[in-house]
């Protein structure tokens, strides 16, 4: 009886001790695990500008509130899902969401932000000055297309991705430029190489007689306008465009007529124009109208325009070539030629091409020409007869 009652003191005891040791237990729990963050996308790739949504999502916590940050761009909105704007400078960024519970959990996402590019087609031209061109801008990496244009000299028409340049009138290097309206640090260009204005006159050089009509043409290069405005020191100009017709005046000497460009009046072309001190006869007649004029002048009428001029003057006679041996053209006088009171040189085209006949009878005689004492003169080229 007494051991029985010692074994089952025993096994009170050991059952009190595994008693004992399983109370001890309960008292070491595993602890919770840690917060963790997660952002999704991880990464994504946008142009300046551009606009990504990012959601957070927070495990083993209470509370789910995150805050966000990033590098660069701005960030809309709160809560777990926010956008992001991109800048508009190109490069990676990070975009940050953390813990509200645990401050030292987040994440991070990276962002790559396509820079913007401009190009301008073509990238290079030659133009005649006033000329015009059509230039094209494209954008990229940019949440807009639009640009807008400047140039270092001329003229832009037009606004959008396609204008027409139109180049100044004086030659050089040029820039035309498009700018991104999103980030006007952004841009692109072209160069325009503007060809100079030349204009040439012809003839370059003229002697003409008194009321002679001269043809004077000008060409115009490097520009896109060839037209030119006339003048002239002296003499008249009929007509207008690159051919017109100068006519002398009748008192020798010297003339310019100047070709100036319609579009860079700078640049002109001068003719030296020189007036004889002659006056041409082109008429085989003996009328006198009192005027002696390049589409009609008659040996009586040259003689007194020249008696006006006081100082020395060519009378030159202009008749069509000899034909055969014998004189070909004959001047038959009507009444006496006026005397020669000033300086003159009488020149014909030859003794056997023009003859001048004074028509004179034995009881009526006459003389051709009759020379003042006090003033030179000389006779050449002509036959003289009938006197």
């Amino acid at each position: 009886m007494a051991r029985l009652v010692r074994l089952v003191r025993r096994y009170f005891i050991l059952g009190s001790g595994l008693h004992l040791v399983a109370c001890g237990g309960g008292d070491s729990t595993e602890p919770p695990p840690p917060v963790t963050v997660t952002i999704t996308p991880a990464s994504a790739t946008v142009n300046a500008g551009e606009t990504q949504s990012f959601t957070a999502t927070v495990t083993h916590a209470t509370n789910p509130a995150v805050t966000w940050s990033a590098t660069g761009g701005t960030i809309t909105g709160a809560g777990a899902t926010i956008t992001f704007a991109a800048p508009l400078e190109g490069g990676p960024y990070q975009v940050t969401a953390r813990s509200v519970a645990d401050p030292a959990r987040s994440a991070t996402a990276t962002v790559t932000v396509r820079a913007i590019a401009v190009t301008v087609s073509p990238a290079a031209v030659t133009i005649g000055a006033g000329g015009t061109q059509e230039f094209t801008a494209t954008v990229s990496n940019s949440t807009s297309a639009s640009v807008t244009w400047s140039a270092t000299g001329g003229t832009i028409a037009g606004t959008g991705t396609t204008i027409t340049y139109t180049a100044p009138a004086t030659g050089g290097s040029y820039t035309v430029r498009a700018a991104s309206t999103v980030d006007p640090s952004k841009s692109g260009s072209a160069s325009a190489t503007v060809t100079p204005v030349a204009v040439v006159v012809a003839p370059a050089s003229r002697a003409a007689f008194r009321g002679e009509p001269v043809s004077v043409s000008a060409t115009v290069t490097g520009a896109a306008v060839t037209g030119v405005n006339w003048t002239a020191s002296c003499g008249t100009i009929a007509g207008a465009g690159t051919t017109v017709t100068w006519t002398a005046p009748q008192s020798p000497g010297n003339c310019t007529v100047t070709a100036r460009s319609v579009l860079d009046p700078a640049v002109a072309s001068v003719s030296m124009m020189t007036v004889r001190p002659a006056f041409l006869v082109t008429s085989l007649g003996d009328a006198n109208d009192g005027v002696c004029s390049w589409t009609h002048c008659s040996l009586r009428e040259a003689l007194t325009a020249a008696n006006a001029d006081p100082g020395t003057d060519t009378i030159s006679l202009v008749v069509p070539a000899p034909v055969g041996a014998a004189v070909a053209n004959t001047i038959v006088l009507t009444t006496s030629l006026p005397a020669i009171t000033t300086p003159v040189h009488i020149v014909g085209p030859g003794a056997d091409v023009l003859a001048i006949d004074a028509d004179a009878t034995a009881g009526s005689p006459r003389r051709i020409f009759e020379f003042d004492g006090a003033f030179a003169g000389s006779l050449a080229g002509l036959t003289l007869t009938g006197g």
